[in-house]
């Protein structure tokens, strides 16, 4: 019952947003309610996602909003309220043309909310009540300059506090949250979140939503693999030293989520900066043995010198390798010197065609490393190149070295129709899905429909022509999904279908 009229007003907004038009301004001045120490905040760009969804038709829109309130267990008083919003998002007394942000203060003890700029107090206030009134709790009480409703009774877990200005919802399992709201309102000279680089950066976003996360995050999770990574990062570098900025955005045919990695100090851009010299910019060298309807491929460029200062360190602590292995190895990776290629080509019941190509700038070491390390289970069927163990093949050729199945790739003729160079150069790395074509191999197919939950999915991943995922610079990537329809947003796909 404590959090059941929290619920539905958070429902509420939901339903509103899809309504009203709002414009995202650079730093909020209602962010200062945020803690400066949470670990996640996130932003919803009202404007952008109404317009996308909407595409001219508000009035569809908010009809289907009006059938939804009706099914609502309310009384007729409040669904009369809820449907007077509908038709005019103003009279809930958010101000939806500035950002709607939610957080996440303290994951141990549950804390975290929402807050929100208010062009009209008291219609929130009408609001509130009404909703109070169908649970059966106290209304909103003015205190020392503050509206105040208590969900939860004198000790409440779940607090809302506002003024004329901002609205704070605080939540949390150790503390009356509603003294903690009204002590953020009263102490104005508490920045709050409005005080990190990072949240300025977040704002500077320009997607349909935002998500950013602290790092510290990771010092907070207790998990063996996770402290294992956390051993490899330099003893002056710790998580807290970073953020990750999420931007969702929608556009004609296509999603794109961009993650950014932000340093907040030092040592940590130090750190970064060293990092990013493992890889160059990706150029058309190897794309030429990559067929247009290959199902998967991934392509980088990388300097081996830096990959295996980056690299070894790790494989020198692995159990299993030997000092021997070790120096085969680094021999291997340090003469790794341009652009590295893994594709399918095609699936079969027999085996995939598969293949690996790494371009190299030492052919003869490479080479016998190459023969050292993989000893007895190599079969020399060319010079310089290998079957293993009759299944695979293993080589190097032309300054490639290569891995591949079931042919030795080198050894036959390119696609006549190769994949296209134009979206992967200048990128640092670039890795694509072909969704329509394996939604479209016979054996793929013939797996899939086995599964329940696929066929089910089907209708809507026959909508989806390609996942990408993008290395765009250093620090910077993006996960691309694109749809079979590029006259559409597929927000209006998604708002057609309720």
């Amino acid at each position: 019952m404590k959090t059941k009229l929290i619920n539905r007003f958070y429902l509420l907004l939901t339903a509103v947003v899809f309504v009203c038009l709002a414009s995202c301004s650079s730093k909020p001045k209602h962010a200062r309610l945020i803690s400066k120490d949470a670990f996640v905040v996130a932003n919803l760009n009202v404007e952008q996602i109404a317009d996308k969804a909407q595409s001219g038709n508000a009035k569809n829109v908010a009809d289907k909003l009006k059938k939804e309130v009706e099914k609502m267990d309310f009384s007729a008083e409040a669904k009369a309220k809820l449907l007077k919003i509908v038709e005019d998002p103003a009279e809930a007394g958010v101000d939806l043309r500035k950002p709607l942000l939610f957080f996440v203060e303290d994951p141990e003890k549950s804390t975290g909310g929402m807050v929100a700029a208010l062009h009209d107090a008291d219609k929130l206030t009408e609001l509130l009540n009404a909703m109070a009134k169908e649970e059966n709790v106290d209304p909103v009480k003015e205190t020392d300059g503050l509206f105040v409703l208590r969900p939860g009774g004198e000790r409440s877990e779940v607090g809302v506090v506002y003024d004329k200005d901002m609205l704070l919802i605080l939540g949390g399992n150790d503390a009356d949250m509603v003294t903690e709201a009204q002590r953020r309102f009263k102490d104005e000279k508490d920045e709050g979140i409005l005080a990190r680089a990072d949240f300025e950066e977040f704002c500077k976003a320009k997607g349909d939503a935002q998500l950013l996360v602290w790092g510290d995050l990771l010092n907070k999770i207790e998990d063996r693999d996770l402290d294992e990574m956390k051993r490899l990062i330099p003893a002056n570098v710790n998580p807290a030293d970073y953020s990750l900025l999420l931007d969702l955005n929608s556009e004609k045919g296509a999603v794109v989520l961009s993650a950014q990695t932000l340093a907040l100090t030092d040592a940590a851009k130090q750190y970064a900066e060293e990092q990013a010299k493992m890889a160059g910019k990706i150029d058309a060298e190897l794309l030429n043995y990559v067929s247009e309807k290959a199902l998967f491929m991934f392509a980088a460029n990388l300097k081996g010198e830096e990959v295996a200062k980056q690299l070894l360190p790790i494989v020198k602590k692995q159990e299993y390798a030997n000092a021997t292995q070790v120096n085969l190895v680094e021999t291997i990776l340090k003469h790794i010197n341009g652009n590295v290629v893994v594709a399918c080509n095609s699936v079969s019941e027999k085996t995939p065609e598969v293949c690996v190509l790494v371009k190299v700038d030492d052919e003869k070491k490479v080479q016998e490393a190459v023969k050292t390390l993989g000893g007895s289970m190599l079969e020399e069927v060319e010079p310089g190149q290998f079957s293993v163990m009759g299944m695979s093949y293993l080589g190097v050729k032309d300054g490639i070295l290569y891995v591949s199945m079931p042919h030795p790739v080198l050894s036959m003729a390119k696609p006549k129709q190769t994949i296209d160079e134009g979206a992967m150069k200048g990128n640092y790395f670039y890795c694509v899905l072909n969704m329509q074509g394996l939604l479209q191999n016979e054996f793929v197919k013939m797996q899939m429909e086995r599964d329940r939950d696929f066929r089910m999915m089907k209708p809507a991943l026959e909508k989806c022509k390609s996942l990408e995922f993008v290395g765009v610079e250093a620090g910077k990537c993006e996960l691309r999904l694109k749809m079979t329809d590029e006259s559409k947003n597929p927000l209006e796909i998604l708002v057609s279908m309720i």
